[in-house]
């Protein structure tokens, strides 16, 4: 092989591992709980391809997040680490049990852009829409489709912290990027 083919090969190869390390730095730097956007309002199927499988099945209840839904479909992924519901096929109410969630922006963690809550104390962090602003006068969340998430500090006796997002019961769209 000549000198000019072998160097052509090397330059071809160099430019491809940059690349693929481009490509994998900016999948780390989008954070772990992103992929959650892509999962809002989505099919059981959906979110399990990105949650796996259940951990017990998915399962009818009245218990559901929303006056509006009279019965629902409640599971668990990840030994707890998500539990979701589901109304007429759609995820509509996530909640997420992690570490050191409090301390952060909720829409950005599970990436959105990143906003001021509508209000805040010791307890909770609250991004609200305007039908679930309550008494709270701060910022409504800029997110078509997004009730509220709600973000809590040490809420399971495992000392996680847990965040709720809640979607507009009659909201259609995907919020996949």
């Amino acid at each position: 092989m000549k000198f000019s083919a072998l160097w052509k090969l090397a330059t071809v190869g160099s430019l491809l591992t940059c690349l693929g390390a481009t490509i994998s730095y900016a999948t780390d730097t989008e954070g772990p709980l992103t992929f959650v956007r892509s999962i809002l309002n989505a099919s059981p199927s959906v979110v399990q391809k990105k949650l796996g499988k259940p951990d017990s099945g998915v399962k009818p209840t009245n218990d559901c997040t929303d006056e509006k839904m009279l019965r629902c479909d409640v599971a668990n992924y990840q030994n707890g680490r998500f539990e979701v519901i589901f109304y007429k096929g759609h995820l509509k109410t996530i909640s997420i049990y992690e570490n050191d969630l409090f301390s952060k922006n909720a829409p950005e963690v599970i990436g959105f852009p990143s906003a001021p809550p509508t209000w805040a104390n010791q307890f909770v962090h609250s991004w609200r829409n305007a039908a679930h602003r309550g008494t709270a006068r701060g910022p409504l969340i800029p997110i078509d489709g997004i009730n509220e998430i709600n973000v809590s500090p040490h809420c399971r006796n495992d000392k996680l912290d847990c965040m709720v997002i809640s979607v507009g019961v009659s909201y259609n769209k995907s919020f996949a990027p």
